[in-house]
C-alpha cells in the first residue's frame, strides 16, 4: 500500500480524495478505519449486499454472523480489478501500535486483493515514506482568502495569522471562515491576539516542523483549534436550539 502520513489537520484525507478523482473517480472508494481492519471491512457497504441485524443475536451468534459477513465482503473486494482504488482513512489506534495494526490478519487479507490501497495515518509507517508537510505560504494565503471572500484584509495581517497558527491547514480554514462569516464576522486582529495568547500558555512538547521552519507542538495546535472554535461560538439561544433539535429524514 501507499501511505500518506503526517500531523492531524494538514489535509491527508483531502489529498487522498483529490488523488482518487484524478486516478479513477469511478473506481475509487473511501472508508474510515474502524479500530481494526476486520471491523473496517465488515463496515463496507455494497449495493447488492445487506448486512444482518446483529442486535438480537447472542455473543456467539454475533461472532459467527460477523465472520460470515467478513468473508463475504472480503470475497467481494477480491472481485475488484487492479485499476480500482481503496482509501483507508484515519488508520490510527489509541490502543495498538502501528506494527500491531499492520500484522492483523485482516490487514494481510486486504493486501491479498487486486485493489490499489492508499492509507492515511498519523503514524510513521517506515523510514522511507516522507511525512506530509504543510502547504507553502503562498497557497495557504490563497486558501485563507478564498474562505474570507470579499472582505478586505491586508496581506501583512494574513501572513501574521499564518505564522501564528503554524501554517496548519485546518486552522487556516477556520480562521478564513471566522473572518468571512457574513452573520458574525470576527476581527482578524482579535483572532491574531487570541492565537498569540494561546502560544504563550502551551508547555513545550515534541515539535512538528512547519513550512517556515517554525516549530509547534501538538498541544499548541489543538489549543489553536479550540480557540478558533470558541471564537465562532454559538449564542445561548443557538445552543439551546441545537440541544433540542431532532434530526429527521426528509421523508418524515
Amino acid at each position: 500500500p501507499v501511505f500518506i502520513w503526517g500531523f492531524p489537520g494538514l489535509g491527508k484525507t483531502e489529498l487522498s480524495v483529490a488523488y482518487a478523482r484524478t486516478y479513477n473517480p469511478d473506481k475509487s472508494y473511501l472508508v474510515r478505519y474502524k479500530g481494526s481492519m476486520r471491523d473496517t471491512i465488515i463496515s463496507l457497504q455494497f449495493t447488492d449486499m445487506d448486512d444482518p441485524d446483529f442486535r438480537n443475536l447472542s455473543k456467539d451468534e454475533r461472532a459467527i454472523a460477523e465472520e460470515k459477513i467478513y468473508k463475504k465482503k472480503l470475497d467481494e473486494l477480491k472481485k475488484y480489478p487492479s485499476n480500482s482504488l481503496l482509501i483507508i482513512d484515519n488508520f490510527d489506534s489509541k490502543t495498538k501500535t502501528f506494527q500491531e495494526m499492520i500484522q492483523e490478519p485482516a490487514y494481510l487479507d486486504l493486501l491479498s486483493t487486486n485493489m490499489q490501497i492508499l492509507i492515511t495515518t498519523r503514524s510513521q509507517p517506515n523510514d522511507v515514506t516522507p511525512e506530509l508537510q504543510p502547504l507553502k505560504e503562498e497557497y495557504l494565503l490563497k486558501l485563507m482568502k478564498r474562505f474570507i471572500g470579499s472582505k478586505k484584509v491586508s496581506d501583512e495581517l494574513l501572513l501574521q495569522l499564518l505564522d501564528a497558527c503554524g501554517y496548519h491547514t485546518l486552522s487556516v480554514e477556520l480562521i478564513g471562515k471566522a473572518i468571512g462569516n457574513k452573520l458574525k464576522p470576527v476581527s482578524p486582529a482579535y483572532i491574531l491576539q487570541k492565537l498569540q495568547s494561546n502560544q504563550l500558555k502551551q508547555a513545550i512538547l515534541p515539535k512538528s516542523r512547519t513550512s517556515k521552519d517554525r516549530t509547534f507542538d501538538e498541544d499548541t495546535i489543538y489549543g489553536h483549534l479550540k480557540t478558533l472554535f470558541d471564537i465562532a461560538h454559538l449564542s445561548e439561544l443557538e445552543q439551546d436550539i441545537m440541544c433540542h433539535a431532532a434530526l429527521l429524514p426528509t421523508g418524515g
